[in-house]
């Protein structure tokens, strides 16, 4: 079995970029809401206090994907403000590591699938923080960012299976990603892509 890498260099924030300033809960609404800037902690300069605060919170778990966003979704809640610049400062490599595009083994597909970690982390914290206060520390706008994270993460799995997983890996694949979201979630998902392919 062969696989094709791509070797090239895309510039993350040259492809959305956001020039202006944002303050309070702008931060994250923009970021998740209207998705004027990417959730990546590259290209950013982010305070130290504002840091160190999002990582109290954020929960000790192995992920090889998305581990960005699970860093960023607290930097986000806690930023006071943000300043965004249009000058392309990092440069990232398609096509080496996690971002080769055909899925020729298991572990790799492992990694992929792991985007799920981050979700179940981020609704963990949640219900810890319900338990412990008795009161959710996200308002209702925020949930609702929580759930279509969820619903895109899986969407983008289950789409990354069809594409780019060889068919010889297809089936354990399969299970692996129903192990990691869930079956009904996985079968929930097929069924709605399989329907808006047909629309």
């Amino acid at each position: 079995m062969i696989c094709k890498e791509k070797n090239h260099i895309e510039s993350i924030n040259e492809a959305q970029a956001f020039d202006g300033i944002l303050e309070g809960k702008s931060v994250f609404q923009e970021c998740f809401c209207n998705h004027k800037y990417r959730a990546f902690v590259t290209a950013k300069l982010i305070r130290r206090e504002v840091y160190e605060r999002a990582l109290e919170e954020v929960p000790y778990i192995k992920v090889l994907m998305a581990e960005d966003l699970l860093q960023y979704f607290f930097i986000s809640l806690y930023s006071k403000k943000y300043v965004g610049i249009k000058v392309p400062v990092y440069n990232y490599r398609i096509g080496y590591g996690i971002t080769v595009r055909q899925i020729c083994n298991l572990e790799d597909w492992r990694k992929v699938c792991s985007t799920a970690s981050v979700i179940t982390a981020l609704y963990a914290w949640v219900e810890e923080k319900i338990l412990a206060t008795g009161k959710n520390p996200l308002d209702q706008n925020e949930m609702k960012v929580l759930q279509n994270l969820a619903k895109a993460y899986c969407i983008d799995n289950v789409k990354q299976l069809r594409a780019n997983v060889v068919s010889e890996l297809y089936e354990s694949a399969h299970q692996m990603l129903c192990n990691y979201w869930g079956e009904e979630a996985i079968k929930n998902t097929e069924s709605f892509l399989n329907n808006s392919d047909c629309e």
